[in-house]
């Protein structure tokens, strides 16, 4: 398994990508883990394109 990777999102994203979801709102959760493959490529690309910057791998 590879070290973890760790990006920055500004204020604020993650309930920006729960908005763009459509599921903003106090019933809905951030997942914790994610097991779904598309749910996880989802979640990585709005980080990509909403990230401060990358504080690198973790070692």
């Amino acid at each position: 398994m590879r070290p973890p990777q760790i990006l920055s999102l500004r204020q604020g994203g993650f309930a920006e990508w729960m908005r763009w979801r459509g599921r903003l709102g106090s019933q809905n959760k951030v997942p914790r883990v994610i097991s779904d493959p598309a749910l996880f490529a989802d979640l990585r690309a709005f980080a990509e394109a909403n990230r401060q910057h990358t504080l690198g791998n973790v070692k």
